[in-house]
Formats: C-alpha cells, sequence, structure tokens
C-alpha cells in the first residue's frame, strides 16, 4: 500500500496498492496460465493446454501464456477431416479467482453449463447461488490459484469460486483409459502376488520331501549301535572245542584285531 501526507486534511491519504505477490499482477501467467503463489514456478497451464512458447515458459516468461492442445467440437465439426465426435466436457477448478468480463445470464447451475455447450464461443463457467451463472469467451486470463484451507472464508475475502474450464472429450478419454490401464496393472500384480507365492510354498514343499526322503534312505546310526548285554558270550574251553583247539584248518583269517575262527 503507497501513501502520501495530506497537508490540507492534515492526514495521511492512500494513493495505490503494491501488488501482494506476482500472482497480483495482471496477467503473469497469460492466457489459460494458472498462478499459484505457493508452487514453484508460480504459473503451470490448465489441464488440455501446453505453453505457446515453450523456450519462454521455461526462462520464466510466462506471459505468452498456453493454447489447447485438442480443438473443441465446434472447431472438428467445421473441419471435416477430423469429425465432430462427442460433446465437450469440463474439468471443475476449485479456490480460483475468475477471470474479468464474464458473460453474466440468470438460471440454474444445469442451465449454465447447458448455455456454455450450445455458445462454441464459451470457453469456461462458474455458478454461484447469489450472483448467478457467469461464463466467459476467448481467452481466460489472470486466473488464481487460491489454497484450500478455510474455504468459506477465502470465498469471501477473495472472492475465490469454483470454475468450469471446456475441454475436448478426448482429454477426457485419454484420463480414463489412463485410469484403466492402472486398474488392470493394480489387479494383475494383486493376482501375481499370490500366484507366484503359491508355486514358491510348493517347490519349497517338494524339495523340502525330497530331501527328507534322502535322509529316510540312509542306514540310521543308531541301528549300528548294538547293547553288549544283547550279544551271546561264550567261555574259553567253548570256543576251543569248537575250533578244535584254534586249529589252522579252521581259520578263516587274520586282521588287525586278531584271528577269526569258523
Amino acid at each position: 500500500m503507497q501513501i502520501n501526507w495530506d497537508d490540507e486534511k492534515e492526514d495521511w491519504e492512500v494513493v495505490g496498492f503494491a501488488p501482494a505477490n506476482e500472482c497480483d499482477v495482471y496477467g503473469t501467467c497469460g492466457a489459460f496460465g494458472n498462478c499459484y503463489a505457493l508452487s514453484s514456478p508460480i504459473c503451470s497451464c490448465l489441464k488440455g493446454f501446453e505453453p505457446k512458447i515453450v523456450e519462454e515458459w521455461n526462462r520464466g516468461n510466462w506471459m505468452s501464456g498456453c493454447v489447447r492442445r485438442i480443438p473443441l467440437q465446434c472447431e472438428r465439426v467445421n473441419n471435416i477431416s477430423e469429425g465432430g465426435g462427442k460433446a465437450d466436457g469440463f474439468l471443475k477448478l476449485e479456490m480460483v479467482k475468475v477471470p474479468d468480463f464474464a458473460e453474466w445470464s440468470y438460471g440454474s447451475k444445469d442451465d449454465c453449463r447447458k448455455q456454455c455447450l450450445e455458445n462454441c464461443s464459451c470457453v469456461a463457467y462458474a455458478y454461484d447461488t447469489g450472483i448467478g451463472c457467469m461464463s466467459w469467451s476467448g481467452n481466460l486470463i489472470d486466473l488464481q490459484k487460491f489454497s484450500t484451507g478455510g474455504i468459506d472464508l477465502q470465498k469471501f475475502s477473495t472472492g475465490a469460486m469454483d470454475i468450469y474450464i471446456r475441454l475436448s472429450y478426448l482429454e477426457f478419454e485419454n484420463e480414463r483409459n489412463l485410469k484403466v490401464i492402472f486398474t488392470i496393472t493394480v489387479i494383475i500384480g494383486a493376482m501375481a502376488i499370490p500366484s507366484t507365492a503359491y508355486f514358491f510354498w510348493r517347490w519349497m514343499t517338494k524339495k523340502r520331501a525330497r530331501k527328507n526322503k534322502s535322509r529316510e534312505s540312509l542306514p540310521s546310526k543308531n541301528l549300528n549301535k548294538v547293547k553288549l548285554h544283547e550279544l551271546p558270550t561264550f567261555s574259553l574251553v567253548e570256543l576251543a572245542t569248537a575250533t578244535n583247539n584254534f586249529h589252522v584248518a579252521n581259520m578263516l583269517g587274520r586282521g588287525g584285531y586278531g584271528t577269526v575262527y569258523k
């Protein structure tokens, strides 16, 4: 705010206001550009639009604004090679400082939307129960986004409203296609994870079964352990008699632990 001292009134006089931020400067982001002071960079093209001059946009000069990526239905009807196609749709932007130079009319919110669709020059509309229907044609300049905190208070203090931007139906088709692809990917992933886990469990189960089977096929060490009291015992006389007094003819062989007789 700029003030000067008035000698006649002997009081301070307000002579002007300085912008609170860059977004308060008219047309900072150009046509179809949306300014948001809390983002970096502060300017971005609306959905369905792209920078008109990319080099300038990348340098932080946004005054050239943005242009539409896909023509609206009226433009497609006039271009026979592209055909009319489906009706256009609207993108809702919440908490936005609406542009100047709106056309006013009365009716319900549905009537407001219908009027905009039937008018080829209409590029956006907004509706408020206390104000009525507002519509815009030509370029949308000086759009400014506000934060969503304290919506009712900010709407009262800044005049922020919800505005509906007209876009080709193809913009929404592309979005729906991306959602379908994402959904299918999630479903496939959700099915693949349990299936993979199941096959891994089966593989581990079979592997453990084969390992246990191989262990069972080996002779147990416990089977080789024989208790001494279960072995039969013989006296020296009985052994001498059985081997004909340890005769050589009855000898089977000789080893490290002694001679073996039959």
